[in-house]
Order: structure tokens, then sequence, then C-alpha cells
């Protein structure tokens, strides 16, 4: 994978209601909103960076 470009929409993806099954491991995420990315972010664990109620 060319890391200089990533396209976002190309990646595997899981909505906010799933995020129970989200990897317990390390990540770099984007937030999609309307076909854009409104936030890039990294988490030593994603599932619990994304744990709480929305």
């Amino acid at each position: 994978m060319n890391t200089a470009v990533i396209d976002p929409f190309k990646l595997p993806t899981i909505s906010l209601s799933r995020r129970k099954h989200l990897p317990l491991a390390c990540a770099v995420y984007f937030v999609l909103h309307d076909n854009k990315v409104v936030y890039v972010g990294k988490a030593t664990v994603l599932r619990q960076r994304w744990d709480s109620p929305c």
C-alpha cells in the first residue's frame, strides 16, 4: 500500500451502531459525514476510544 496516498473511502468501514465489533488494536481512523472526511484520529485501543454511547 502506498501510504502517501490513502483513499479513506476504499478502507474497511463500520457504523457507530456496531462499534462493539471494532478491534482491540491501535489504529488511525477517519470519521466521515456526507462522504467527506471530517476528522482523522488515532487510538491506542480503537474499541475503547469509541466505547462511549453516542
